[in-house]
């Protein structure tokens, strides 16, 4: 008898953790979960594909809007892309990055140039702006690589402290088509 208790006390703590991860995981993926608002940090996942445009000069959007004096620069942009995020939903998005062509660096000499950026986020459960900072390479194959973090840059419908992410994108350098993919978290 005392056997049997033992077992049913072991199936119901094991049980019991179970349900606990199971309900972890629905807050994990859940878009109206108010964690962020109650000062706990969320995570952020998503992505962006659309098509760039380069321009001459500096880009006019917010953060993107950088460039030293006397220095030469270019505006990379890209409107009506694809958008989807854990927690902001589907959506479409504009990204605006400002390359500054003058203040090349890398082991190879100008492969690399500081980048500003803005992404602007249109989607179903928020709408979000991101300033973006990092660096664009060109690799091998003349395609782009735009690397680097992105911080929010003020409270919006779901979070109301900060939030940020890392985020790596390739742009083709034949068809001019990006795919950026982010990862963080906000409160």
């Amino acid at each position: 008898m005392r056997k049997r208790f033992v077992i049913f006390s072991a199936l119901a703590i094991a049980l019991s953790m179970l349900a606990t991860v199971a309900r972890a995981q629905d807050a994990d993926t859940d878009t109206s979960s108010p964690d962020a608002f109650n000062g706990r940090a969320v995570r952020l996942v998503g992505n962006l594909i659309g098509k760039v445009s380069l321009a001459a000069g500096t880009c006019t959007q917010g953060f993107s809007n950088q460039c030293a004096v006397g220095h030469s620069c270019g505006c990379y942009s890209a409107t009506g892309a694809r958008f989807h995020s854990s927690r902001f939903g589907k959506g479409s998005a504009a990204i605006f990055v400002t390359v500054d062509n003058s203040a090349s660096y890398g082991a190879l000499g100008d492969n690399c140039q500081p980048a500003y950026g803005e992404l602007d986020i249109n989607a179903k459960n928020d709408l979000a702006i991101f300033d973006m900072l990092g660096g664009l390479c060109t690799d091998p194959n003349g395609n782009l690589i735009f690397n680097g973090t992105m911080g929010l840059e003020s409270s919006t419908k779901l979070f109301n402290s900060n939030g940020y992410a890392g985020f790596t994108s390739t742009i083709n350098g034949n068809s001019g088509r990006i795919v950026l993919k982010f990862k963080g978290a906000a409160q």
